[in-house]
Order: C-alpha cells, then structure tokens, then sequence
C-alpha cells in the first residue's frame, strides 16, 4: 500500500501537495532530503513550498509512515516506512547508499535485551566506508582518504 493511501486511512486529508510528496517518496530509489523531495515534487505541482515538505515529512514521521536516517552529511535523509530491520552501507567517496536487511540487527536487539535489559524500539545502524568500485578506483580513492 502506498504512502498515500495509508495516509489517508489515518484520516487525513490528501492535499495535491501531500499526494505529490507520497508519491515522490514512494517512487525514490533511495534516500531523499526534503530538499530533493521538493525538487523533484515541484516539477508536478509548481506552487509547491519546502515548508508544506517538512510538514508532510513530520506528519509522515509521526504517523511512522517514513523513515529518516542520518547519514555521515549529518542531513535527514527519508525512506517509506518498513517493518524490517536494516542496516545501511554509505560510501564516502561516491555516496551512495544500500540497504542490507540483516540478521545482524535481529543479534543486536537481542543483545541489548537479554543482557542489558534494554528493550530497543529502532535501531538505525549506519556504516560508512568505501564500496568495492570506489575501493578499486585509486585516484577516487586516494582524493577521499587523502
């Protein structure tokens, strides 16, 4: 079910701009800043402001209808909710970013529950590095690190 239609089964209303920002977030293949939510979103509906993205985002996070990471930028990045656990690979050099739903997370939750006591809600791990085509390209590489 799409962003949208999970926000209007909430009750709220789908505004044009509310729609147009669901559906660019439904239709990212990544991870957009509202900045890029609204670029792409107001080439649909001109009259589009950057403050009616930031609500749509925030009313989309309280319904917990999206996601936001932060990435090494420190910027909030968004994504349609799931309800898998995921960890996420960000390379430094070209920046790109890959999900890895992950047994791994599953080990940390029970970690943190059986031996600490602490019964985790979200757990939003982020490793940053270089990704094999980076790694292998040597000036790209040495920029970076250098």
């Amino acid at each position: 079910m799409s962003v949208a239609q999970q926000l209007r089964e909430h009750g709220y209303r789908l505004t044009p701009q509310r729609r147009v920002v669901c559906d660019t977030l439904d239709a990212a293949q990544g991870h957009l800043t509202a900045e890029e939510l609204h670029e792409r979103s107001s080439a649909v509906v001109a009259d589009l402001s950057l403050a009616s993205v930031y609500r749509t985002l925030t009313l989309l996070d309280q319904l917990a209808l999206a996601r936001q990471v932060r990435f090494a930028d420190g910027r909030a990045h968004w994504e349609p909710a799931h309800d898998h656990d995921e960890f996420h690979l960000v390379c430094r050099s070209c920046e790109a970013v890959t999900h890895h739903p992950a047994d791994l997370v599953t080990t940390v939750r029970d970690h943190l529950l059986h031996d600490h006591g602490f019964d985790s809600q979200r757990v939003e791990l982020v490793v940053t590095g270089l990704c094999a085509d980076c790694r292998n390209d040597s000036p790209r590489t040495s920029r970076v690190l250098g």
